[in-house]
């Protein structure tokens, strides 16, 4: 009588024995994965400036002469700043997709969205930021949450407004739009303005490499607990270089401006300890 009891409490013990170690080899579900929270984190928060250069502001908009001699008064303007995504410092994305395929991609103006393919890395921001030409002014878009930071370029992608887009104005229609300025220019040897309206749904878009403002590196810089800010400067003097309002075709116009918006764009990255 004795030794059945045992025997039923060994074949007892085994069971809770075998039953632990398959609950034990059970991984855990992807709602527990998604909503375990993150240990090490760093927040980032991005920027949009200007670097004024020769431009000047006035009471109503801001004045420029470009490289051919126009003088430019800017009354009025938007620009649609559709992505900020950082990328890391590898040779290629969870995609296989390398950093020169996303360049080539990116560079090349077309009137559809020009980003790049596959999956969108956490330090994007949410939604695209419609931004005032009028009087241009740095702006702190967003800040977001990512973990083991470990960066090396931003992709900066300016293309079409959608219904999502943050701020967009009330007076210009930006949705499907991309760039919007109109003003007045005064042409080289002339006394006579002539008004013009520079639109586009052309997309363009660059992969910046960060620039740090200190002789730390990219790698000591980003830590985890730390509060990293990028700073996308555009340069406002050089906006229209390269642009012959007598000359040159609108769509010719846009795509200088866009051109010229890109190529003289710094990412600047800083950091402080959370």
């Amino acid at each position: 009588m004795i030794l059945k009891k045992f025997t039923k409490l060994a074949l007892l013990l085994s069971s809770i024995t075998l039953l632990t170690m398959i609950v034990s080899l059970i991984p855990p579900s992807q709602t527990e994965l998604d909503t375990a929270p993150p240990t090490n984190f760093s927040t980032i928060t991005y920027e949009l400036d200007w670097d004024w250069g020769d431009a000047v502001l006035t009471s109503g908009g801001w004045f420029v002469t470009n490289d051919r001699g126009y003088q430019i008064h800017v009354q009025r303007g938007y620009l649609v700043n559709r992505s900020l995504e950082l990328i890391e410092c590898t040779g290629s994305d969870a995609t296989g997709e390398s950093i020169a395929d996303r360049l080539r991609q990116t560079l090349a103006a077309q009137p559809a969205y020009a980003g790049h393919n596959g999956a969108h890395d956490t330090s994007r921001i949410t939604a695209p930021w419609v931004e005032s030409l009028t009087e241009p002014v740095t702006q702190t878009v967003e800040t977001v949450l990512v973990t083991a930071p470990n960066y090396c370029q931003l992709h900066y992608l300016v293309a079409p407004g959608i219904e999502t887009a943050r701020h967009s104005p009330h007076e210009v229609e930006m949705l499907g739009m991309t760039l919007w300025l109109e003003g007045d220019y005064l042409a080289p040897g002339t006394s006579t303005s002539v008004p013009f309206t520079i639109q586009t749904n052309l997309a363009w878009g660059e992969v910046a490499e960060l620039m740090t403002l200190s002789s730390e590196p990219l790698n000591t810089l980003q830590r985890d607990n730390v509060a990293l800010q990028i700073t996308v400067r555009r340069d406002l003097e050089t906006l229209f270089d390269g642009v012959d309002f007598e000359t040159m075709p609108d769509i010719e116009q846009a795509k200088t401006v866009l051109r010229s918006l890109i190529q003289n764009t710094d990412v600047i990255i800083q950091a402080r300890t959370l």
